[in-house]
């Protein structure tokens, strides 16, 4: 090769090289804006709570689970008392009284507060369904994963509550609950999580829980397939996130029988009270 042949390739290479974006720089400035948008959804969730404390709402749901004939369908209002709150309107009593039963004593026993009880305000059927504090939930393991046009979503090792959202620690807390709070429970070692964020709104849209593998939680149990996906969405214009959908697939074995169940959730008919 001549010296003006090897000038003219050398000068080519370094212009090439020159002009190839900065790898390094182009993550760096993704990872920015990521840590921007996540900083932004969580103080989005926490200003819609704001002065919102005591808030209670009337609500409807819909769970329909694999092999069941009829969904279950009620209404719940927190301005009645005792058992006037509810209104189960599926199953009837002529579609299945014995189940319609049991369904009614678990849904009075979900509203019960015990002598003793660690359960709050927090735990009640309505407020349950609010994100009091998602970076509970998260923690500060959330991290990039991938993003669309419209969202971007954040990967995260769950914490304990893992499958729902606790409230920051308050006075109404147990000194025990106090304790847990932001540790990993036995069952989150075996979950990983996504968030999804919209990207214009800048608020939390999903939450995903998932085991990556199959695990034993206890001897006799072990199982294969645990997801728990839920939508999030303002109660109403302006007001605090809730689950408004939740869809769950559960397979595995215990006690040497198999289970493999599927159900799908709706929340809807909000009301304040």
């Amino acid at each position: 090769m001549s010296e003006h042949i090897r000038s003219v390739f050398i000068l080519f290479t370094v212009l090439l090289l020159s002009s190839l974006p900065d790898i390094s720089q182009a993550q760096e400035a993704q990872g920015s804006a990521a840590d921007a948008l996540l900083q932004a959804a969580i103080a989005d969730s926490v200003q819609r709570r704001e002065g919102q404390e005591d808030l209670r709402f009337a609500f409807r749901s819909t769970t329909q689970v694999t092999g069941e004939d009829f969904p279950i369908t009620y209404t719940y209002d927190p301005a009645k008392t005792g058992k006037e709150r509810w209104n189960l309107i599926s199953p009837s009593a002529q579609d299945d009284a014995k189940m319609r039963e049991k369904i009614l004593k678990s849904l009075y026993k979900s509203d019960e507060v015990p002598e003793g009880s660690d359960k709050t305000p927090l735990d009640a059927p309505d407020t349950s369904l609010l994100v009091h504090d998602i970076h509970n939930l998260i923690g500060d393991t959330a991290h990039y994963a991938r993003e669309d046009d419209k969202e971007m979503v954040f990967a995260f090792t769950p914490r304990q509550g893992q499958a729902g959202f606790e409230a920051g620690d308050n006075e109404a807390d147990s000194k025990e609950k106090q304790e847990k709070k932001g540790k990993p429970d036995r069952l989150s070692r075996y979950l990983s999580g996504e968030v999804t964020i919209d990207k214009a709104a800048k608020r939390f849209v999903r939450v995903r829980i998932y085991a990556k593998q199959s695990f034993k939680p206890a001897a006799v149990a072990k199982i294969k397939v645990l997801e728990i996906s839920m939508r999030l969405a303002p109660l109403w214009d302006g007001g605090p996130l809730a689950q408004v959908e939740q869809n769950s697939h559960i397979k595995g074995k215990a006690l040497f029988k198999k289970f493999d169940e599927t159900s799908h959730t709706v929340n809807s008919d909000f009301k304040r009270r």
